[in-house]
């Protein structure tokens, strides 16, 4: 069995396209609208992985509603860290984790918690 995608339900499209497109450095493969005032994106990087964007404007969220955790292993961890940091996200590490397992966590635009992953021997 593999993971296909991780679903998010999210608050407002636009900052969550540009959470996971401009900051994470995810490429949109593919966005659609199954019913007017629905829009769903899908992105993936250079291993497949793809996160499900869905915005429904007819059932919207209230907040803190949405309790998704992905946790993203990257070559480029100090960068984003980096722009984390100059970005104002509210940041948790970094850390090592384990043996040699270095992370930071930090909260996309919807609150959904992500764990920045460093793990030479995944990657």
């Amino acid at each position: 069995m593999k993971l296909s995608w991780c679903t998010i339900h999210v608050h407002d499209m636009e900052q969550s396209k540009s959470f996971y497109g401009k900051f994470l450095g995810l490429r949109k493969t593919r966005s659609f609208s199954p019913q007017k005032g629905t829009e769903i994106v899908f992105f993936s990087d250079e291993d497949s992985i793809e996160i499900e964007l869905i915005h429904n404007e007819k059932a919207p969220l209230s907040e803190g509603t949405c309790r998704v955790s992905l946790g993203l292993c990257t070559k480029n961890f100090d960068e984003l860290l980096v722009k984390a940091k100059e970005g104002g996200f509210s940041l948790s590490g970094p850390l090592i984790l384990g043996e040699d397992m270095e992370c930071f966590f930090l909260q996309d635009p919807d609150g959904v918690g992500i764990q920045m992953i460093r793990d030479e021997t995944v990657i």
